[in-house]
């Protein structure tokens, strides 16, 4: 559906957004979204066929917030990789300051829509898959920089940080703290530079 009103649209979506990432995709419900954006079930279905339309509008929403973030990081006008991409991870770091609202809804969808919701797991694998490539590009420049040779993957990295994500914020919302997420993403820069060191100094 093409929205006639782009501005309630988005309140719609970011109104989604909150409820999704605190209540999952299943235990979400389009009563609580439609009070919290103030517009009636009607004018709701006038912008989405229903609960998977929006879930759909949701994570286009977050991956736009990401490519914010990304941007935001200043990762790419960095002289060097390794500092471009501490810069990223850092952003990361000091967005997440509440362990449900500043979770990430791929992570939060992905364990419920996978058997059953193609079209969501798919969007949720793009996301999380883009952001693996965003540091995995950084990483490329790195090994190139340093002469790191095959061993070493770029890409088992650039997952292994998606894995550590992801994990930090369950565990965020276990101890409902987002100490977590700050402490797990700082051993996953230690380790990092950690190897990179030993590669300079080998």
């Amino acid at each position: 559906m093409r929205p006639a009103d782009p501005k309630a649209h988005e309140t719609i979506v970011r109104a989604a957004l909150q409820e999704m990432l605190a209540h999952g995709f299943h235990g979400t419900s389009l009563d609580r979204v439609c009070q919290a954006a103030g517009v009636t079930k009607g004018k709701f279905f006038h912008y989405f066929k229903g609960k998977e339309d929006l879930a759909q509008a949701v994570l286009m929403h977050f991956g736009g917030e990401m490519e914010a973030l990304w941007a935001q990081s200043g990762a790419l006008t960095q002289a060097d990789p390794m500092m471009g991409l501490m810069a990223y991870l850092d952003k990361i770091i000091g967005r997440f300051q509440d362990p449900i609202q500043d979770s990430c809804i791929s992570g939060v969808f992905i364990q419920e829509v996978s058997q059953n919701h193609p079209e969501l797991r798919q969007m949720c694998n793009k996301g999380l898959s883009h952001m693996a490539e965003r540091v995995e590009g950084l990483l490329k420049q790195v090994f190139l920089q340093q002469g790191m040779g095959p061993q070493v993957s770029p890409r088992g990295l650039a997952e292994h940080f998606i894995v550590v994500l992801q994990g930090a914020f369950i565990l965020a919302k276990a101890k409902q703290s987002p100490r977590p997420v700050a402490d797990h993403l700082t051993h996953y820069k230690y380790y990092l530079m950690a190897m990179v060191a030993r590669r300079v100094g080998s």
